[in-house]
């Protein structure tokens, strides 16, 4: 009978073990887990579905094509994380730190990014449409070809950032333009940071800049129709080339910016 309770009990202890360690996620010697340490992990092209990895220290490490769609990285560690290609649509990664990492061509709809730490970020062609982005760090960003519909960027600190520029190749006929520009139908930048931002040639069509801080930002060629600067600062801002029709610049600070003719604001 002893030796039959015996048998039992290892068995069940045995099974536990199993589907422990069937759901248990360890990739690379990473317990993907809240709180974890795997700096310089290379967790690429691996399916983290609805992972927790709050507060988890991933610094610099490779993941890219990595699916962590629905996952929860509040005030996790990603700095330089390299996760091109990779896929943040609808995470919870309030607070996190994405600092000199790369969501290059990635995804990241709907995702809650508030008060988030992405200063020199490459996202250059990432859809961030839908992305709650308020109050987050993005000193030094790139942008170029993203797709910001519906994006929040309220309050954001976006100085220095590249959005939206042109870059000039020699052709047979001469020189032809590379348009790097940013889809923002929706956008709202209200009381962002957009100091010395460069937005060559962007379609910013209905977007709402209130309040925002754009001093010396660089809007040449850019589209402005219908958009929202009441109260902004474009104080030395370039605006020459710019369509602003309809444009609301009711109390905005223009002194010293050039504008779509070419001449200075007094």
């Amino acid at each position: 009978m002893k030796r039959t309770l015996f048998m039992v009990a290892l068995v069940a202890l045995l099974s536990l073990g199993v589907a422990g360690s069937a759901s248990a996620k360890v990739y690379a010697g990473c317990d993907i887990k809240p709180g974890v340490t795997c700096k310089n992990a290379r967790l690429s092209y691996l399916d983290l579905t609805g992972v927790d990895l709050s507060r988890a220290n991933l610094a610099n490490a490779r993941m890219i094509g990595t699916r962590l769609t629905s996952s929860t990285l509040t005030r996790a560690n990603l700095a330089g994380i390299k996760l091109g290609k990779g896929n943040l649509d609808g995470a919870r990664a309030f607070r996190v730190n994405l600092a000199g990492g790369s969501i290059a061509d990635g995804s990241a709809v709907g995702a809650n990014l508030n008060r988030a730490n992405l200063s020199g970020v490459n996202a250059n062609g990432a859809d961030l449409s839908g992305a709650q982005l308020k109050a987050a760090k993005m000193v030094g960003a790139y942008l170029l070809a993203a797709n910001l519909t519906n994006t929040n960027f309220t309050g954001a600190n976006l100085a220095g950032a590249l959005i939206s520029k042109d870059r000039y190749t020699m052709g047979s006929s001469g020189y032809a333009p590379w348009m790097a520009t940013v889809i923002t139908t929706g956008a709202r930048f209200a009381g962002a940071n957009l100091t010395d931002a460069t937005l060559i040639a962007a379609t910013l069509d209905g977007t709402d800049f209130a309040g925002a801080k754009m001093k010396g930002a660089d809007l040449r060629r850019a589209s402005l129709v219908g958009t929202n600067l009441a109260n902004s600062d474009l104080r030395g801002a370039n605006l020459r080339g710019a369509d602003i029709t309809g444009a609301n610049l009711a109390g905005a600070k223009m002194k010293g910016a050039t504008m779509p003719d070419g001449s200075t604001h007094p």
